[in-house]
């Protein structure tokens, strides 16, 4: 019987989130930005 592989794999969304707002949104390019949401909706 083979054995199954497990992998892990990370993804950085939060990064992703604020790229694509910073396209949607120029003025928050070259400003810190935070991602976030209210505890019940994580």
């Amino acid at each position: 019987m083979a054995m199954a592989v497990r992998r892990i794999f990370c993804l950085d969304m939060d990064c992703f989130f604020v790229s694509v707002e910073r396209v949607l949104n120029p003025t928050l390019v070259g400003k810190p930005v935070i991602v976030g949401a209210k505890p019940n909706q994580r």
